[in-house]
Order: structure tokens, then sequence, then C-alpha cells
């Protein structure tokens, strides 16, 4: 998968996060199917548009929106550091994505 092909499954926002129109997994994260295989969408948009991810690292979605490919908001952190994010965000809205309404979430959330 290259960029423009990302793109295309990519709806641009006015707040700037760049939403996941394809497959939406369980937790909220965008799900990309690259040779046979479902890849997290947010971290294949970090390796297209910034490069590699280092090994151990994770994402860190600046916005606070899991569904958002916009690299301009991934950043790699370790673990630890995205663990004190969370807690610092307040990001314990897991009920949403537990709801198994994320899609008429995700649509609420581009009106």
């Amino acid at each position: 998968m290259d960029q423009a092909e990302f793109l295309q499954r990519v709806k641009k926002h006015k707040n700037g996060c760049w939403y996941w129109q394809g497959a939406i997994g369980k937790e909220g994260y965008g799900q990309v199917l690259i040779d046979k295989r479902y890849r997290a969408a947010h971290r294949v948009a970090h390796e297209l548009f910034k490069g590699p991810i280092p090994e151990g690292r994770q994402i860190d979605h600046l916005c606070n929106r899991r569904q958002c490919v916009n690299p301009e908001h991934l950043e790699c952190v370790t673990s630890q550091e995205n663990s004190r994010r969370r807690e610092v965000r307040g990001k314990a809205w897991g009920y949403m994505w537990r709801s198994g309404n994320v899609r008429e979430y995700l649509d609420r959330e581009l009106l």
C-alpha cells in the first residue's frame, strides 16, 4: 500500500484529524488489510508518512481519537509513556467502544 491508496480511505476533518473510513476494530482503531493480514491503520499511517516504528514502541494519538490516522497527530512512545499520557488525559472512555456502537459514534463525530 502506498500513500495515495491509503489516503483514498481517509476523510479529512476541519479539526485536523484524518478519520479512517475503512474497517474499525472492536477497540475503535482503524484496521487495514495488507497481504491478507489486518493491521492497525494508525501504525500503517506512521510507517507510510513518517517512517518505521522502532521495536517495542507504541503510537500515541496526540488528538486522543483512536480512528485518526493523521501522521501529525501520531507519535512513537514507550508503553510507559503511553500509559502515563492516557492517565493524564483521562482516556478512560473505553465504555464507548464496548457498547458496540463504534460506527454510530464515528458518524456523529464527523458531523
